[in-house]
């Protein structure tokens, strides 16, 4: 930012076209001036904030009556963000387990796995709670994500009321689902994933979509 102790007067950009020929003349008069949807609160929630990347790649931060940060959208790569995405995915695999739980017989829905995945859930089962102690909720809660998504998609009674186009979007949403929770759990970067504010926005605004859809079925 251009400033001094009384005002700001603009900003350059790394790749503004002032760079690309000899520098003349004073900063005032060939700055880009800051225009209000340029400018975000300090206070905003970090959700609400990635939409707002679809229409700059960076803002500037108001804290009181003072710009004092920017925030760009390669800021998303950060671990705020990233705790943040992995909290809503923590909820969307809780929601799954509730309708599954609620929805009809526990094991009819476990029965969807197939023969290996279902085997594998047990044997877990089996080593945190005991050999004795397995039950089918025991095991649904030792199935992972991607067992948890199966069972849901196969059961008709459920996919069928999941706001997807078809069965091809639904395991296209998973499938990027699962890759993001990859890419957070090992600390990687989350833009391998979703690497454009489109992308990222879209995202988010389905997985939250979903969310509200599990979540109301569950009320059903």
């Amino acid at each position: 930012m251009i400033r001094d102790s009384e005002r700001i007067y603009g900003f350059f950009a790394f790749d503004d076209d002032v760079f690309l020929a000899p520098l003349e003349g004073i900063a005032s008069d060939k700055l880009t001036q800051i225009t209000p949807d340029q400018i975000v609160s300090g206070s905003m929630s970090l959700l609400d904030l990635i939409s707002l990347f679809r229409r700059h790649y960076f803002f500037f931060v108001l804290t009181r009556n003072d710009l004092t940060h920017v925030v760009s959208f390669q800021d998303l790569d950060n671990l705020p963000v990233k705790l943040c995405l992995f909290s809503l995915l923590m909820a969307l695999e809780a929601e799954i387990v509730d309708l599954l739980a609620a929805s009809g017989s526990i094991e009819q829905h476990l029965s969807l796995l197939p023969e290996g995945r279902l085997n594998k859930a047990k044997q877990l089962c089996g080593d945190k709670y005991g050999a004795d102690r397995i039950t089918a909720d025991k095991i649904l809660l030792c199935t992972t994500f991607i067992d948890k998504k199966t069972m849901l998609l196969r059961s008709p009674a459920l996919s069928s009321r999941l706001p997807f186009q078809s069965k091809n979007a639904a395991e296209r949403f998973f499938k990027r689902t699962e890759s993001l929770r990859n890419q957070i759990a090992h600390s990687d970067s989350i833009f391998t994933v979703l690497n454009s504010p489109d992308e990222f926005d879209g995202f988010v605004s389905e997985l939250r979509q979903v969310s509200e859809a599990l979540s109301g079925l569950q009320d059903t």
